[in-house]
């Protein structure tokens, strides 16, 4: 999605690029900090679908491997040269009414990354997805919105000037562990020329709005 420009669920040329999306007052969601080389994190967002591609600006410095696994490739170029690594369980302090279920990031040389299996916990409740997994066609996919950073906090789309913008739906497929992001309710994302980047084909414009994403 990145280097098509080109949203690969609608075609759409109209997209979001939301960099530096792991930091969000001074925390790290879901502790990626701790995972060495996958941030920083950026997004591109189809602004007419929603859809959202996750990137790591470091994938070209990860140790790569080849993964065994028929379904999990790239969705970008396809290669079966990932890095893998799991996410770390949240701090069990107390504090926290909502805990992520396992979850993996799979980062390609190309900077996509993949999540996979779904996000939530005990205090989120997932429903049927009727639409069939794009990647091995089984029907037994389920959704979750929004998705929660920890405790009760919505994971926003972007911050600016201390205040989120949108929240995310997640789709993933029982079967394949195929995860899908989604933008919602992202009617007030405005771009900054630097952190929130609006580019429609080959133009890119800039707005007034100051501040960024998790700053």
């Amino acid at each position: 999605m990145r280097a098509q420009r080109q949203c690969p669920k609608c075609a759409g040329e109209s997209l979001w690029n939301v960099r530096d999306m792991h930091e969000h007052d001074g925390k790290r969601w879901a502790q990626l900090g701790k995972i060495e080389g996958v941030t920083p994190l950026e997004t591109f967002i189809c602004a007419g679908c929603g859809y959202a591609a996750w990137y790591s600006g470091a994938a070209g410095s990860l140790k790569l491997h080849r993964v065994f696994d028929a379904h999990l490739r790239c969705l970008d170029c396809g290669s079966d040269q990932l890095h893998v690594e799991q996410m770390r369980e949240w701090p069990d302090d107390g504090s926290l009414t909502r805990v992520p279920l396992g979850m993996t990031i799979a980062v390609c040389g190309c900077g996509r990354c993949e999540w996979v299996r779904g996000a939530g916990g005990s205090g989120d409740v997932p429903v049927r997805d009727e639409r069939p997994c794009p990647r091995c066609l089984d029907d037994h996919c389920q959704k979750l919105f929004p998705v929660y950073e920890d405790g009760l906090r919505v994971l926003p789309v972007a911050v600016v000037d201390k205040v989120g913008i949108g929240a995310f739906e997640l789709r993933w497929c029982n079967r394949c562990s195929l995860c899908e992001w989604f933008a919602r309710e992202i009617d007030m994302l405005r771009p900054d020329g630097r952190h929130i980047i609006y580019m429609e084909g080959e133009t890119r414009t800039a707005g007034p709005v100051a501040g960024g994403p998790y700053r």
